[in-house]
């Protein structure tokens, strides 16, 4: 099996544990705030993630000076666009924010031509433009507060975008399970703050459950 099948598979898989992670924090319900959300879906991640590194040689704290301050970038810039995402997923049909955030190739193919240098083939323009044009079909600019959840879904794949090609340029750096981890570890403890000032609310059993299916399919679609 050659590179581009197993890259192909394994972002089906990411896009699968991604979608099945929207579902699952609609599941959850509103009166559970976005942060506590991310709180928990990144606590299920590190435990699982750990769980599964132990025994592997494999350097958790990141291997060089510089691969360390990419992963901080890509930890900011990945945990803002998931707070979008979350913000959007309840605001929005689960469909319509999806879609949004289904944008973040768009972006990766923009910031790879960018600062990657890697090269933008002539069949792919026509395809960006179509793809522009959809996103439009979906915000449909209101210029007003109705559209808020819709910008923010949209912002979120810009975010993810930028957070991918990061992925990207560590991928010779740092395993796999070391930039999801270094992911997880940050955004769960950057959500301890604004939970707790929002109110942390005891999630009932139903709630707990669904918490716990977000926490394995977001991971499952990190690995991916």
């Amino acid at each position: 099996m050659n590179d581009r099948l197993k890259g192909t598979i394994w972002m089906c898989i990411s896009a699968l544990g991604m979608a099945l992670m929207g579902a699952t924090v609609k599941f959850i319900g509103s009166d559970i705030s976005t942060f506590e959300k991310l709180f928990f879906r990144n606590l299920i991640g590190v435990v699982m993630l750990l769980f599964t590194m132990r025994g592997q040689n494999i350097n958790i704290l990141g291997s060089s000076n510089r691969s360390r301050l990419f992963m901080v970038y890509r930890c900011v810039i990945g945990l803002t666009g998931a707070v979008l995402y979350f913000y959007c997923i309840n605001k929005l049909y689960l469909a319509d924010s999806a879609l949004l955030n289904k944008l973040s190739p768009f972006f990766v193919t923009i910031f790879a031509t960018l600062f990657l240098k890697e090269k933008l083939e002539r069949h792919q323009i026509p395809i960006l433009i179509v793809v522009l044009f959809g996103a439009l079909l979906v915000i449909k600019p209101k210029f007003s507060f109705e559209m808020l959840p819709a910008l923010a879904g949209f912002l979120s794949a810009i975010f993810a975008g930028g957070a991918y090609t990061l992925v990207r340029y560590l991928r010779t750096m740092e395993e796999p399970s070391t930039l999801v981890l270094w992911f997880s570890a940050f955004s769960m403890v950057g959500m301890i703050p604004p939970m707790l000032i929002q109110g942390f609310v005891i999630p009932s059993g139903v709630q707990l459950f669904y918490l716990i299916l977000t926490g394995i399919f977001a991971t499952v679609g990190q690995i991916g």
